[in-house]
């Protein structure tokens, strides 16, 4: 059952706020969430289609990304295509 609240906001949008990876006319839209195992670690791969926050400024954050969303998260950013942006958070391990 789907839960719909107008006027609040959710919590990746509050998230993308306080990185400055927001705009309020033309938000990031999320396209798909995909978990992956890679390197034997567990990966969440989130998309976005984010026409109006430009690819550099995700690349600029790429280093802050993965300790703002948790402990012991690493993360890299990537762009599949013109305008879409992939965000893959990652247990960082000893090495990472």
């Amino acid at each position: 059952m789907n839960r719909w609240r107008y006027g609040q906001k959710a919590h990746l949008e509050s998230s993308l706020e306080a990185l400055k990876l927001w705009d309020e006319d033309n938000p990031p839209q999320l396209v798909t969430v995909e978990e992956r195992d890679e390197d034997n670690r567990y990966a969440l791969v989130l998309r976005f289609d984010c026409q109006a926050v430009p690819y550099q400024r995700w690349l600029d954050l790429e280093g802050r990304l993965g300790r703002f969303f948790g402990p012991g998260l690493g993360c890299s950013v990537s762009q599949p295509a013109p305008g879409q942006v992939e965000l893959k958070l990652f247990a960082a391990g000893e090495d990472g």
